[in-house]
């Protein structure tokens, strides 16, 4: 009886509550100790299904097991540093089931994030790892201006001023922007155009058609973007906040063209209709994204600015359930070196007991 108690006394005390789980695959790379991870809270409570190992140039690999409704789903990703050129040797994957051996051809999603100066030209074919396909991949830029300030004001109009922008060189300038504040459901206002307010309005009221109000009120509170705009190839939107201490305005790109671009100057101008006062803020933090979901795995990847994540996904349909699958993936020359992969191993487990948390 007092090791019951005693059990219950560190359970509860370490807000865990024993759980049985499975089915789940935990992976296993060649006859290797890799570093292991659990399914939840980031990696710290659930069956152990994944792992983490490097490869030469620093390489890290992460192999992860889930379950989606009737199917198991493996993803293995590789994190690439700066610098270091890859690319496999082969398109194909073998996979072992049941001693059967089948041959797929696979692609994967290739992405990076790179920060660079306000004040530079964004080229997205200098800081793409990969080769430029058009209907593919998605070039995005996020860009960040705050600036803390004495301001407590009942605004309930804006006027926001962009910057123009030059592309390849020629200067295309933005609409002058009217932004009326809306309640957002606690004591601050959103401010967005009024175009945007009317189509949240339309989906509010699609979502009463066949929803009780009380799920749908949310819809009326959330502003996802204050204004958009879109200039040749380059769609445009973002978020204002003025609220005590701070203005903040975000701003994201996206384009499907490679032509280089900057903003002529990195000031922003919020003019306060409601008082009769200007704001100047800047632009000081600027990412370039690229994003890939289907590039063949002989893709020669290489960023000399940034990290690069190369993601492999695959599913086990719960019919084909096998104790053991094994997955061959091809040799990858890394800065001209072949590098050759050892087995990974999933391992079905039918049923696992084990201690969760009651959150994360």
């Amino acid at each position: 009886m007092k090791i019951i108690i005693l059990l219950f006394i560190i359970i509860l005390f370490n807000a865990c509550v024993p759980k049985i789980g499975g089915p789940y695959y935990k992976p296993k790379y060649g006859d290797e100790v890799s570093q292991v991870s659990l399914a939840y809270c980031n990696g710290q409570a659930g069956p152990p299904t994944g792992i983490n190992f490097n490869i030469p140039k620093n390489i890290s690999v992460e192999i992860k097991t889930s379950k989606n409704n009737d199917k198991f789903i493996y993803t293995i990703s590789f994190k690439i540093p700066a610098g270091v050129e890859t690319n496999f040797l082969s398109n194909d994957i073998i996979t072992k089931l049941a001693g059967i051996n089948s041959t797929t051809p696979k692609d994967m999603q290739v992405n990076s994030t790179t920060k660079i100066s306000i004040n530079d030209t964004f080229q997205f074919d200098k800081f793409s790892p990969i080769p430029f396909t058009n209907g593919t991949t998605t070039l995005k830029s996020a860009l960040w201006a705050s600036k803390e300030i004495e301001y407590s004001k009942n605004t309930k109009e804006l006027n926001i001023t962009l910057p123009s922008m030059l592309i390849n060189n020629k200067l295309k300038a933005f609409p002058i922007f009217l932004l009326k504040a809306y309640p957002d459901g606690f004591k601050d206002f959103d401010f967005l155009t009024n175009s945007l307010q009317e189509k949240r309005i339309e989906k509010y009221n699609k979502c009463l058609e066949n929803t009780p109000k009380q799920n749908c009120k949310n819809i009326l509170f959330v502003a996802n973007e204050s204004f958009i705009s879109r200039i040749d190839d380059f769609n445009l939107k973002g978020i204002v906040y003025l609220g005590k201490g701070k203005v903040s305005t975000f701003i994201e790109i996206e384009t499907s063209s490679t032509n280089s671009w900057k903003f002529e100057t990195n000031k922003i101008l919020i003019s306060d209709l409601t008082n009769n006062e200007q704001i100047y803020t800047e632009l000081n933090t600027g990412y370039l994204y690229v994003l890939n979901y289907n590039t063949p795995l002989e893709t020669k990847i290489h960023n000399n600015y940034s990290y690069t994540t190369l993601r492999i996904d695959g599913e086990i349909n719960e019919e084909e359930y096998y104790s053991n699958v094994e997955i061959n993936l091809p040799p990858i020359l890394i800065d001209g070196q072949i590098f050759y992969f050892k087995p990974i191993y999933l391992k079905l487990n039918l049923f696992d007991l084990g201690i969760d948390p009651f959150n994360c």
